[in-house]
């Protein structure tokens, strides 16, 4: 399984080994630490800060992540899940992307001499994360510049150890605003995502939204086996990670009223059997 940091985790090693033995005892295995979504100024954890101050912490946060992946993980090679940040608007000018693009690149190799001198086998993957916001009553999609950016960058660095991880709710919120702003756009199917991440693809966080995922009631959804649409979008899916031979995790990511009974979790887990079936 994978489970997202908290920055309690890291003064408290012991609760930490704790949580492992008792996931073991449940017969989970931890493949996948998620670093903490804030850090201690409640600001996002993210690549490409440009505050000198907030990167400095983030970069600290991320590494001390990478120590905890180390000790919790039971896989060959644990996985570090890490949000892109950074974000700007597609209609910056003056360098902002190729800025931002350099910024990114440049903290993904200070980490990638991190975990080579220290811990080899943690693989760091770049989660996509766009964000879509209200700005004079118009909706306003929030990237590094297009959709595959962050695919494209993570692949110039020709590094095994960095991936990406490709989570399907973001995506599904782009491809609706695409659908009805921009209908000729080249993102605007999951395989098309699917396609360039392809090559660099270290995770899939399968996670159903609606509208443009821009708000947490949209997201974190369940894909019901009784929606024709979502077993054709998860059955795409498998047939395409089937097709480039696809042979890593996959994390059902879904928000529960119950953890405990974990309703949304079941009912897509339900969805992808059915999906095999048709």
């Amino acid at each position: 399984m994978e489970i997202q940091c908290l920055l309690d985790d890291f003064n408290d090693i012991q609760a930490s080994m704790e949580k492992k033995h008792w996931l073991r005892e449940l017969g989970m295995t931890i493949y996948a630490l998620h670093v903490p979504m804030k850090n201690k100024q409640e600001q996002s954890c993210t690549l490409a800060e440009t505050n000198p101050l907030l990167r400095k912490e983030n970069m600290n946060l991320i590494k001390k992540t990478i120590m905890l992946a180390d000790r919790l993980c039971e896989v060959v090679n644990p996985i570090v899940v890490i949000h892109a940040g950074g974000l700007i608007q597609e209609s910056e000018t003056s360098g902002g992307v190729q800025i931002k693009k350099e910024s990114f690149q440049n903290d993904l190799m200070e980490l990638r001499k991190f975990i080579q001198e220290r811990y080899p086998k943690i693989i760091l993957a770049v989660e996509n994360n766009p964000k879509v916001t209200e700005e004079n009553k118009k909706e306003l999609v929030f990237r590094y510049g297009y959709e595959d950016d962050i695919a494209q960058w993570v692949k110039e660095l020709r590094d095994p150890n960095i991936g990406t991880v490709l989570d399907t709710c973001h995506a599904i919120g782009v491809i609706n605003y695409n659908k009805q702003h921009y209908p000729r756009s080249e993102f605007v199917s999951i395989e098309s995502y699917l396609d360039a991440y392809a090559s660099t693809l270290k995770l899939i966080h399968l996670s159903n939204g609606i509208n443009f995922v821009s708000k947490r009631e949209e997201q974190g959804l369940p894909f019901l086996a009784t929606n024709p649409e979502d077993i054709t979008f998860v059955k795409g899916l498998f047939n395409f990670l089937n097709e480039i031979k696809y042979n890593h995790p996959i994390t059902i990511e879904t928000e529960e009223a119950d953890y405990d009974k974990a309703l949304n979790f079941v009912e897509t887990r339900k969805t992808i059997v059915e999906s095999f079936r048709r």
